[in-house]
């Protein structure tokens, strides 16, 4: 048996050459799919997740769709861990200290990690505001970049897709100038176009393999379906069926009639007597447990029950918390990228790029010093 692959979502074009207002139309086209992909993971952090569109024919049935949101836990949890503790820069000229207080630097980058955690990729658009430079993190569902045909993939520009109020706008970046568009039903139309102030595209891409949950949303759904089903159990529980024996009657509105009241009539002729689940209504609860622990194993949330006490040694902490780590260099490297281009958008040299852990264990000495 073969497995298909799934399916390739573009979130980018490919032209030597600037784009045409044809071009731009298809490129938007093109790209869709990727968007949806996006909205899905912006729909899990927010908390609207499948189980809240789950319907039952009985109208009857408990159908309780509760969110047990380990989505935005884990993004919360290495967007802090990151740069909760704000990135230092060491060597920075005092002009672009200033352009990064005049910009609320520290905001700016967490709120670039919240996305690049969300979904793998973030991005910061700059512009000129009273001839100073400004910059502010966008979601990527508003970019596509455009990029070189050559192996090597060179940003030569971008497309962001946004909106203000009831009205869609295009904006076409080239490296020194921009487009703007009104986005109507089926149709572009140019509005102006103009320099945009700097000597090459002006956006900072930060790019990660995946977002910190894309791949654990299967683990999320089963969750939020057993926590909803144990509570589901729970009502059943309580409205219990009332059963009368000696009675029967199977019109359809007295049977409705017998949901709603809670008593079923048999024709038996016994005592009465409630009507219960007899499963054991532990099990649910123990897959639940079983598929939290899953969870923050595979994305490296830290389980404080299962770190062991403040006084655990440094070495032991590492290895409880391998996972963890790995994922947060891998954050710290996509940021790092990302930041080396913002400098470069700025014109000044990168200076060196420094992360601090921000965790509520303190470090602990290295057990291998005597």
């Amino acid at each position: 048996m073969v497995i298909k692959e799934v399916d390739i979502r573009p979130y980018a074009v490919y032209s030597d050459t600037p784009l045409t207002t044809e071009q731009i139309w298809k490129a938007l086209n093109d790209t869709n799919a990727q968007r949806a992909h996006y909205t899905r993971l912006r729909n899990y952090y927010v908390g609207k997740h499948d189980i809240l569109l789950r319907q039952y024919t009985d109208a009857t049935k408990p159908n309780n769709r509760n969110v047990l949101n380990y989505c935005s836990q884990i993004t919360d949890f290495y967007t802090s861990y990151t740069v909760g503790e704000p990135v230092e820069y060491k060597g920075i000229d005092a002009a672009t200290t200033a352009a990064f207080e005049e910009n609320d630097e520290p905001i700016q980058t967490f709120n670039t990690a919240q996305n690049l955690c969300n979904f793998g990729m973030a991005a910061e658009i700059f512009y000129m505001k009273d001839g100073k430079p400004k910059f502010k993190a966008v979601e990527p569902i508003e970019i596509i970049p455009v990029l070189s045909t050559d192996i090597e993939h060179e940003l030569l520009g971008f497309i962001r897709l946004y909106t203000v109020g009831e009205y869609g706008f295009v904006d076409y970046y080239t490296d020194t100038t921009m487009q703007h568009h009104l986005l109507e039903t089926g149709n572009l139309t140019l509005q102006s176009t103009g320099t945009h102030g700097f000597t090459r595209p002006p956006i900072a891409f930060y790019k990660n393999d995946k977002g910190v949950y894309e791949q654990l949303i299967g683990i999320q759904n089963a969750i939020n379906t057993l926590c909803s089903d144990i509570v589901n159990d729970f009502e059943v529980i309580t409205d219990s069926l009332l059963v009368i024996p000696g009675h029967m009657d199977t019109d359809p509105e007295q049977i409705q009639r017998m949901k709603q009241n809670r008593v079923l009539l048999t024709g038996t002729d016994t005592k009465p007597y409630w009507l219960e689940k007899t499963a054991d209504r532990s099990f649910g609860q123990g897959i639940l447990d079983r598929f939290i622990h899953v969870i923050k194993e595979k994305s490296g949330l830290p389980d404080m029950e299962r770190l062991g006490s403040y006084g655990a040694s440094g070495r032991s902490l590492q290895f409880k918390l391998i996972v963890t780590d790995i994922i947060a260099t891998s954050i710290e490297r996509a940021l790092s990228k990302g930041i080396a281009a913002r400098f470069e958008v700025l014109g000044v040299p990168t200076p060196e790029i420094i992360f601090t852990r921000n965790f509520i264990i303190e470090e602990q000495p290295d057990d291998s010093v005597a």
